[in-house]
């Protein structure tokens, strides 16, 4: 069994946050694998994560330097820690599920949700609770300033929760899909994850919902939904014929404050590892 990976920091605004984000989105947190391709030694990675040894200018120019890297993310903090991949230098046999909305959660439970179309992705992302978002003409994030995207990319979703559950820190910086719940029912808005200087707590700015960097885990108040206006459970993924209906996943107190929504890291669905540019 691999060993696990212990971070001190998964802080993007740090230099050791950003090698440890990038061993952690891009290899999986496989120190072995990270070293071998960025040409240095497994010890000197573990002394990063770890925090025995800041990372120096050399280490971060390596990383940096690898293709699957976002070299702006490593030596700046600016966008997200995986680099952009064409069309065309797609590879490897992962077909991968594409769904025009976002899910509430992992793609084998809600097949019937999916477009039925796949698209090629290296097989170095595979994984079975990921799934590919296609960007629609109406998603507010194709007209976010500042979110470079548009009509067409795909967005791979990663849905296992135990991945942010257990280390929030894993979200900021993200582009996250999130259920909020309102007077008007449920719904799933992609937003941006970042830290409240103030709180400390993860806050979520939500593209075209509400104010933006909406504070996770303050205490507000539950709210009772209606049955019939917003069923709980979703049909069996063999019945892929049923009528799609939206699923309270996990099933927590619903939280609102004013008809919309307040966030936390329960009403995480998924966030982005990897932007595929059309």
């Amino acid at each position: 069994m691999p060993r696990k990976t212990s971070y001190i920091s998964l802080d993007p605004k740090t230099p050791v946050g950003r090698v440890s984000l990038a061993l952690h989105d891009v290899w999986g947190g496989n120190q072995r694998r990270m070293a071998e391709d960025v040409g240095v030694t497994q010890s000197a990675i573990s002394q990063v994560v770890r925090g025995d040894k800041p990372p120096g200018r050399r280490l971060l120019e390596l990383v940096a330097a690898d293709t699957k890297v976002n070299a702006d993310f490593v030596l700046r903090g600016i966008g997200g820690t995986a680099a952009a991949v064409s069309p065309e230098v797609l590879g490897g046999d992962w077909m991968v599920p594409v769904a025009a909305s976002i899910l509430p959660g992992h793609p084998l439970r809600h097949q019937s949700l999916l477009t039925g179309a796949r698209l090629p992705v290296a097989t170095f992302y595979r994984a079975e609770s990921r799934y590919l978002l296609a960007l629609q003409p109406s998603d507010p994030v194709v007209r976010a300033e500042g979110e470079r995207v548009a009509p067409g990319d795909h967005l791979l979703m990663e849905t296992d929760r135990e991945l942010w559950v257990n280390n929030r820190m894993v979200l900021v910086g993200k582009l996250v899909a999130l259920r909020l719940v309102g007077v008007s029912g449920i719904d799933f808005v992609l937003a941006r994850a970042d830290m409240d200087p103030m709180t400390r707590e993860l806050a979520f700015d939500c593209f075209g919902v509400g104010p933006p960097a909406i504070p996770a885990g303050l205490p507000v108040r539950p709210i009772q939904m209606r049955k019939k206006s917003t069923p709980e459970t979703l049909a069996p993924a063999e019945s892929d014929s049923a009528q799609p209906v939206p699923s309270l996943e996990p099933a927590q107190a619903i939280r609102s404050e004013g008809g919309l929504a307040r966030p936390a890291l329960d009403d995480v669905a998924a966030f982005c590892i990897l932007l595929i540019r059309t």
